[in-house]
């Protein structure tokens, strides 16, 4: 089975987020917390996700020295819950993006989780990228999002298609097959970046001269 999109929900200015519309019990929630700290101390901020849910950290990311931090969670399975609250220390403004997918293995979704970030400021214009990855199935589906400073509307790479916006923030996705994918990058206005990589493993394994299925590849990013 392969991996799809199902829908995202987002919210800014606050740290509760509704479950993704239309969410099944066996697919797989992916959230990305974003942090600012207009005191350039964003490192320093503490995130805690819901508890007696099964949120799982993949990364904190490559929190940027200035006023940026970045974690991303995952948990398997839905349930009752219509919303999801996390608790955060630290921070003047948040923004969450959750995401649920379908056809994910339901023991072990996240096979990669990798970070990348501006630490130091930089030059506005440059590009905000992730590292090429290898997908060993074919039928992927890559996804991409990406919060900037203070570039509004769809902000995804070339070929990609944009799934949501909100303010600062979107997201896209895109079909890939078995190969190499080369690093992803889109040019922004604006000077600080911070990206997370995770890539969703596929239901079932392929043996048996059964058909591949499908990897998923996310690149979370966010920009104040």
């Amino acid at each position: 089975m392969a991996v799809a999109y199902r829908s995202t929900a987002t919210v800014e200015g606050g740290t509760t987020c509704s479950k993704p519309s239309g969410a099944a019990a066996a697919d797989v929630l992916v959230a990305a917390f974003e942090i600012f700290n207009g005191g350039g101390n964003a490192a320093a901020a503490t995130i805690t996700p819901p508890g007696g849910q099964g949120w799982t950290l993949v990364t904190n990311g490559r929190q940027n020295s200035l006023s940026i931090a970045l974690a991303v969670y995952y948990k398997s399975g839905t349930g009752a819950e219509t919303d999801y609250t996390f608790s955060v220390t630290g921070s003047d403004f948040t923004a969450i993006a959750i995401s649920a997918y379908s056809g994910c293995d339901p023991t072990t979704p996240v096979a990669v989780g990798e970070s990348n970030g501006n630490n130091s400021g930089g030059t506005a214009g440059t590009d905000a990228s992730t590292p090429g990855y290898t997908v060993a199935r074919d039928g992927g589906l890559g996804v991409w999002c990406i919060g900037t400073e203070s570039v509004f509307g769809d902000k995804s790479p070339a070929g990609y298609t944009n799934r949501a916006n909100f303010d600062t923030y979107s997201t896209g996705d895109i079909v890939q097959n078995a190969g190499t994918v080369p690093t992803t990058s889109v040019t922004i206005a604006s000077s600080l970046w911070a990206v997370v990589l995770l890539e969703l493993q596929p239901e079932g394994g392929g043996g048996g001269g059964a058909a591949a299925p499908t990897n998923t590849m996310l690149a979370f990013a966010h920009n104040f």
